[in-house]
């Protein structure tokens, strides 16, 4: 995530999201400064080398128009590409305060020389930290899994709304927000839950499918939770459609034929609605795979019909994620923006169908 933040108002890029992992050819310069917009950036794995590092030239251009007594704030999980150290420095020395929170992996030479660029006079108060060592920055004595040993997590349940955007941060210590989200799509006791939306027609491209049942669009890495995969089955089993691109459900690996407790409810029956499942995990293979973690809400939702609404961010649906990360989700609701997500939602599923496993 990144903020570039002037001294008379604020732009939050929370839309564009991406590991600052990888680096253009040697010597290629960034675009001119981009305007700033509102709405989704997404990279494309088939296409060529400006396609598939389209987020990270977006955030260096940013970063290339932040003014001189601005503030650029970046929250990474790893750093690792000296490109976008040299337009941070670069953004340093001509007075941007430049600053840059990391997990302790991020281990690496474009690291150091970042810690050194910001070192050097420049914008007033530029730094680069790092978490404890086996910490998230939020989370205390994450410890063990193990049921004898419980961690102990802060609970950071600061949930904000503006305008059309709210953002949910992580870690939780007592609370599923996932979970709470999907229980708000269908709330129990409601009378056919997933019904009463604008069905498609000739006309009208209305909203879920085509009787108006809602739908769930879910693309994610990495599925974990039980009870996140309980909560999708209850909402087929209401009527809702449930469409998964993933790359893998709990922690076994591929060649593991174990029924797992996340697979199982994602597989059961269901009297009313469907779940549909994608596998995208080719990257390792020449192909491609999933990393997104997004969720789209077409149709119902906390009681109003004809919904379209974006979950995203960084958030993983595993208890990782939940407990012990410094996670970011955010919800946007915007018939363009889903749409934008909607359609990479559908290269990903037909990604997943062409290249098979």
């Amino acid at each position: 995530m990144v903020s570039i933040k002037n001294k008379l108002r604020s732009v939050v890029a929370a839309l564009a999201l991406g590991a600052l992992v990888a680096s253009p050819a040697a010597g290629a310069e960034p675009a001119p400064a981009a305007t700033v917009t509102t709405g989704p950036v997404f990279n494309d794995p088939t296409g060529d080398s400006a396609a598939e590092l389209r987020i990270l030239r977006h955030l260096v251009q940013l970063v290339d128009g932040a003014e001189p007594q601005s503030t650029i704030r970046m929250s990474l999980y790893l750093h690792q590409s000296q490109w976008v150290t040299d337009r941070l420095v670069a953004a340093h020395q001509r007075g941007v305060t430049v600053q840059v929170v990391v997990d302790h992996d991020s281990a690496s030479r474009a690291l150091e020389s970042l810690k050194s660029g910001l070192a050097a006079p420049g914008g007033a108060g530029s730094w680069v930290r790092a978490c404890k060592d086996r910490e998230a920055c939020l989370a205390k004595d994450p410890g063990t899994t193990a049921a004898d040993l419980r961690p102990q997590v802060d609970d950071y349940p600061h949930d904000v709304q503006a305008g059309r955007a709210k953002v949910y941060f992580f870690p939780r210590a007592h609370t599923d927000v996932v979970v709470n989200i999907l229980k708000t799509v269908a709330p129990a006791g409601t009378a056919a839950p997933c019904a009463g939306n604008t069905p498609r027609s000739a006309t009208s491209p209305g909203h879920g499918t085509s009787e108006g049942r809602t739908r769930i669009r879910i693309a994610q890495g990495h599925i974990t939770r039980p009870e996140v995969a309980e909560q999708l089955w209850k909402l087929a089993d209401a009527g809702c459609h449930v469409d998964i691109v993933y790359r893998k459900l709990d922690n076994w690996p591929l060649s593991q034929a174990v029924q797992t407790r996340v697979a199982d409810w994602l597989t059961r029956p269901t009297a009313k609605g469907r779940i549909a499942l994608h596998q995208l995990h080719n990257d390792g293979r020449g192909g491609t795979g999933s990393h997104t973690k997004y969720l789209l809400i077409e149709g119902t939702y906390n009681g109003g019909v004809d919904k379209k609404i974006v979950f995203t961010g960084s958030h993983t649906y595993t208890v990782t994620a939940l407990r012990y990360n410094d996670e970011t989700l955010l919800k946007y609701e915007d018939p363009a923006v889903f749409d934008a997500y909607l359609a990479n939602f559908e290269a990903q599923r037909a990604a997943a169908g062409s290249e098979g496993l």
